[in-house]
């Protein structure tokens, strides 16, 4: 990413900051605006900035995988299942923890390098105190799937980048991870990113129903559907401790 690029990023999200108060319509979604203006009022942050995340050191990496562990060794097949989808088309799957650190990942081996020049890679950092808006930051504060499109990132490093991303909660509620979808060199038209969205969304519901069986490994569990997916997929109107999906 050149000087150029970076300085046309400033002035765009400087722009659309300054005049969205008045502005008829945005281009960019509500959700972004308010990571961008929390990435320059909260943070200070150089939207023109063009070095990478930041990356964790091989024990700091280990210490995040430790923490969820049990939850990794059950992620591992859906997010070669979800690649084999995506993998004709260049794109990567990055399993990330609560904190935005990216604690897995799958990439054809002839794309690790430029993915890994473009920050994808394990032990990378997306939380919005440090990178700003990124897909991943914008899954743990609003606790949705999203798609950040390109110019939608808030720093220029990353404007080539296209990201789907889909939060991964516990039976009780809380984010586990986030699961995340992305393109170096996906088309500029965002329309383009809608059926990879979906596919996210699909396979952090097969992990959510995952980690609930195995979560009620010693409790009797009612599928009220002969579709495993739909049996568990009301179980967040269970009493706590009920052993029971709806």
């Amino acid at each position: 990413m050149s000087s150029g690029f970076s300085k046309t990023h400033v002035e765009h999200v400087s722009r659309v900051l300054r005049t969205a108060q008045n502005a008829p319509t945005l281009p960019v979604p509500n959700a972004i605006l308010d990571s961008w203006r929390r990435s320059v009022q909260h943070y200070k942050l150089d939207p023109g900035s063009l070095q990478g995340p930041r990356v964790l050191e091989a024990h700091q990496i280990n210490e995040h995988r430790q923490r969820v562990d049990d939850f990794l060794h059950l992620a591992g097949d859906e997010m070669s299942r979800l690649h084999s989808r995506v993998r004709d088309a260049d794109y990567c799957v990055m399993l990330t923890d609560t904190l935005g650190c990216t604690v897995d990942y799958r990439i054809d081996s002839a794309l690790r390098g430029e993915y890994r020049r473009s920050g994808m890679d394990v032990g990378t950092c997306w939380s919005e105190k440090e990178e700003g808006t990124t897909a991943v930051s914008a899954v743990l504060i609003d606790k949705l799937p999203v798609t950040v499109h390109k110019l939608d990132h808030f720093r220029a490093a990353f404007i080539g980048n296209t990201c789907s991303a889909a939060p991964i909660f516990s039976p009780g509620g809380e984010i586990l991870a986030v699961l995340d979808v992305s393109s170096v060199r996906a088309p500029d038209d965002r329309r383009s990113q809608h059926l990879i969205r979906q596919m996210v969304i699909q396979s952090a519901t097969e992990l959510e129903n995952a980690y609930f069986m195995y979560s009620t490994q010693d409790l009797w569990v009612l599928r009220a559907h002969p579709c495993p997916v739909m049996s568990t997929a009301n179980r967040n109107a269970c009493s706590p401790g009920t052993g029971m999906a709806a």
